[in-house]
């Protein structure tokens, strides 16, 4: 499979973010966009431990894209190749494009916390 960033659908645009993604069989892929600083652990309330419990693989093409974990932080740079382990929450700096792959039916699992959670944030603004 492949796909170029132009034909991957784009998910949610708005406030200075944009998600592109697609499932490709066992494998969710995006290509996500951020204007802005964008800080995950108001999206993942909800999850257990407010964390979130997939793994996480990636490449950073501009910005940068801190993990959090319980014990310890991850911060990944433009040009770096990254691994995020399961359980834990995130925050990227503006001008942050990546393009990650994680297991599909984790991130279906997670959807319905997460758009909540998302929609929620974009109305209280």
């Amino acid at each position: 499979m492949r796909s170029s960033k132009a034909e991957l659908p784009v998910t949610y645009e708005g406030d200075g973010i944009v998600f592109r993604e697609k499932a490709w069989g066992a494998m969710h892929v995006e290509i996500d966009t951020f204007d802005k600083e964008f800080d995950f652990t108001t999206i993942l309330k909800g999850l257990p431990d407010d964390m979130d419990p997939a793994p996480h693989w990636g490449y950073i093409f501009k910005g940068s894209f801190r993990f959090k974990y319980k014990d310890r932080e991850e911060v990944f740079n433009a040009g770096d190749v990254f691994y995020a382990e399961p359980w834990h929450t995130a925050k990227v700096e503006a001008g942050t494009e990546f393009v990650m792959f994680s297991p599909e039916d984790q991130e279906q699992e997670n959807a319905p916390v997460i758009l909540r959670n998302l929609a929620t944030m974009l109305q209280v603004r």
